[in-house]
């Protein structure tokens, strides 16, 4: 690839790879001459558009996060005025029906773009995250006009939270579920991550609503 739309053809097909790569194997035991392997090029070639794999799961997960987050303040659009908790709750779930690849990351991120980022490229990755996390706090706030202002960015924040400790718990081993099932006592470890996060985010948007009207809280 040579030309500049070539190039950026390559690109993308590497990136669609590697999210195919990455459902079916952990971080660890993912290889960049599997991936390679995958798309019929030398390993080399790969090194041409990421230096390390380090490097591709960042570059993936931003334009993830970038495009859920844009897909995520357009639904908001779109809620009524005043909304209800429950229906930015379930707006946040539906949205992350299909990007299971994507939560899968979340937990990854701080420790590779600290091993991958010198200060000022870290400095420079957070604001780019900034900028795609404040369209859509800016519509919670619009959907929710009796949250607090500011606390529609400061749910997100405990969102991602919620989304890592549901998914993780959700996403378990086969047999961890049979025991589950198998045993009456253990069922309620036996839940699936759509039912339970909307649980919990309606949950904690209820809560930031009543501490929004408390003084006392800052």
């Amino acid at each position: 690839a040579r030309q500049p739309e070539q190039k950026k053809e390559r690109k993308r097909a590497i990136l669609e790879a590697a999210v195919d790569l990455w459902t079916t194997t952990t971080f660890e035991s993912f290889t960049m001459s599997e991936l390679a392997q995958r798309l019929g090029l030398a390993k080399g070639t790969l090194y041409l558009y990421f230096e390390t794999k380090e490097q591709l799961f960042i570059v993936l997960f931003e334009q993830m996060l970038e495009e859920w987050l844009a897909e995520l303040a357009q639904r908001y659009c779109c809620l009524p005025v005043p909304a209800t908790p429950g229906q930015v709750a379930l707006v946040m779930a539906e949205s992350l029906e299909h990007r299971h690849p994507m939560i899968r990351l979340f937990p990854l991120m701080h420790h590779l773009a600290g091993n991958v980022f010198e200060e000022e490229e870290m400095a420079a990755f957070d604001r780019r995250v900034l900028s795609y996390l404040l369209p859509v706090a800016q519509q919670v706030e619009r959907c929710l006009p009796d949250l607090r202002p500011g606390w529609g960015f400061r749910f997100l924040l405990h969102a991602r939270a919620v989304t890592i400790g549901t998914f993780q718990r959700a996403d378990k081993p086969e047999i961890a579920r049979r025991v589950a099932i198998e045993n009456p006592d253990l069922r309620g470890f036996d839940i699936t991550f759509e039912r339970e996060f909307l649980f919990a985010v309606e949950a904690l948007l209820r809560g930031l609503l009543e501490m929004s009207g408390d003084p006392q809280v800052e």
